[in-house]
């Protein structure tokens, strides 16, 4: 399974840190057809540190770890979606 993963960036000026909150979890093909997958993963060992853009400071990624097959290959996809819009299929199954 991959996990769904909101990533809410930091921001000095308010003294909030970066955080994460696991939304669930799906299987990889379902993540790739239902969550608009950006094409090249970044990878598991890489550190990711956001900041807040013009009040966009929720991130969607899909984590698909190394133990895992299907058609993604191991890494963090970011999603093209809204953390809203992710919900909403999450809440269907």
């Amino acid at each position: 399974m991959a996990q769904i993963v909101l990533i809410t960036a930091a921001n000095q000026v308010k003294g909030k840190i970066q955080r994460a909150h696991l939304l669930g979890d799906r299987p990889p093909q379902w993540c790739q057809e239902k969550l608009k997958l950006g094409p090249d993963p970044i990878p598991l060992e890489t550190k990711i540190w956001l900041t807040p853009n013009k009040g966009d400071d929720q991130h969607v990624f899909v984590k698909v770890s190394r133990s895992e097959m299907g058609p993604l290959q191991p890494g963090l996809y970011p999603s093209d979606m809204t953390p809203a819009a992710v919900r909403e299929p999450l809440r269907d199954l």
